[in-house]
């Protein structure tokens, strides 16, 4: 048996659309009513909002409130110094890679002759250059720049091989040629390519380098290798010069 529901049990039920009454329509307007807080008897759902104060009527939460803004406020003024501090931070690193700080003056190196190069006669491209030879050195730091200076005016370009241990020679004019096992103590390699040309002779230099390397012996090994065909003149000997920057244990 199927009971029809009446009109307004179906608009509670499914709803027909139709708004809440506002609440001037659902509250008693008599005083009594209105004092104790209370509601006519409604089909509709109420909401109410009540107060919880203290005694003398101020907010119970007052004092908690303003605890909390005081802490708010420190909270914002620490942001903002450890915002200011990061920004410096950021800036004092950014500075520190552009701006090299010298806290002591650069190592050179003494001006030394390129051992064992024969004269009057020309190199080919890629021969060993002279004999091995030794510089002392800080046992660590950072090349920033080498120095060759051609008496001859040849303008040749010259690699510089660098070693941390003594290695197997290549003859003056040979093809050169270091084993496997020396290059490992490899610890760079400089070309000098630019010159800059006197009446007589010319200056090669590279500079900016920021080549590292480590010398526990406090010296390294050096090997000229030609990269053009040099004819030497008899006391025309070039000489070379390391720059050496934030080193240790000179």
């Amino acid at each position: 048996m199927t009971q029809k529901l009446s009109d307004a049990e179906a608009r509670r039920l499914s709803g027909d659309g139709s708004t809440t009454p506002p609440a001037a329509e659902l509250t008693s307007r008599s005083e009594g009513d209105l004092n104790r807080n209370s509601y006519r008897k409604s089909k509709y759902s109420r909401l109410a909002t009540r107060a919880v104060v203290n005694d003398d009527g101020t907010p119970i939460t007052e004092r908690t409130e303003n605890i909390l803004s005081q802490l708010l406020n420190l909270t914002g003024t620490m942001e903002k110094k450890q915002l200011v501090q990061a920004t410096q931070e950021a800036i004092r690193r950014i500075l520190a890679g552009i701006v090299t700080v010298r806290t002591k003056p650069p190592f050179l190196t003494p001006y030394t002759a390129i051992p064992g190069i024969g004269t009057a006669a020309a190199y080919l491209a890629g021969d060993a250059f002279g004999t091995k030879f030794n510089i002392d050195v800080p046992r660590s730091g950072k090349f920033t720049e080498a120095i060759i200076l051609d008496l001859d005016n040849e303008g040749a370009t010259t690699e510089i091989w660098l070693f941390n241990k003594d290695f197997a020679d290549t003859a003056d004019k040979d093809p050169w040629a270091p084993s496997d096992g020396d290059l490992v103590n490899l610890q760079q390699i400089i070309s000098i390519a630019n010159f800059a040309t006197a009446n007589a002779n010319r200056v090669g230099i590279n500079s900016g380098l920021g080549l590292g390397y480590a010398a526990p012996e406090g010296k390294l090994y050096c090997k000229c290798v030609t990269r053009s065909t040099p004819n030497i003149a008899a006391g025309k000997i070039p000489l070379v010069r390391l720059i050496i920057d934030d080193y240790e244990g000179s």
